[in-house]
């Protein structure tokens, strides 16, 4: 009889530590896979700031081409054109950084 008990708490030990060792590699698995869920989420949202900023300068640089057509067929000050051809040259060199 007591040695049918201590067999049985031993197996009763080894299935926990087993059960135990089951959660930790379960854990270390669900850890990565929320690892890699999070670098993907941030990378589309990455992707995503990098469009919205794609098309904000598309509609800026429209923005500027037409304000200095008007500039310049107005016959407006010249230090103003200069001014805005700089400025477009400027945004041209910043556009994509």
């Amino acid at each position: 009889m007591l040695i049918e008990r201590s067999d049985r708490e031993r197996s009763k030990s080894d299935r926990v530590r087993s059960l135990k060792g089951l959660i930790k590699q379960t854990k270390k698995l669900m850890s990565g896979r929320a690892r890699e869920i999070a670098k993907d989420i941030a990378k589309r949202k990455m992707e995503k700031m990098k469009q919205i900023a794609k098309s904000k300068a598309e509609e800026e640089k429209r923005r500027l081409e037409s304000e200095s057509q008007t500039w310049s067929s107005g016959g407006a000050n010249p230090y103003l054109n200069f001014f805005f051809e700089k400025l477009m040259s400027k945004f041209q060199i910043y556009r994509y950084t």
